[in-house]
């Protein structure tokens, strides 16, 4: 990110199709803010249509104090955001 200069993240998970709970403390606590540092302000996430999925999503949000995380149905409307950030 840093040698990019990228401050935006777009992450698909809508080919996820399992449950991922075990990580999301560890993803908001340690991952991003290792990610702000390296210069992310705006992150969205396209949910999975898996229930267990999108669940893991919104756990790992609740462990996250920064950077902005929008989520989203569908990576147009992800795509869409990011681009007025």
């Amino acid at each position: 990110m840093k040698a990019e200069r990228c401050h935006k993240v777009l992450n698909d998970n809508s080919l996820v199709t399992s449950m991922w709970s075990d990580a999301a403390e560890w993803g908001g606590r340690t991952w991003f803010p290792a990610m702000m540092e390296a210069g992310l302000e705006y992150f969205a996430w396209v949910y999975s249509p898996n229930i267990f999925s999108r669940l893991s999503t919104d756990l790992t949000i609740q462990h996250t104090t920064r950077p902005v995380v929008l989520t989203f149905d569908n990576i147009d409307t992800a795509k869409a955001w990011l681009k007025q950030m």
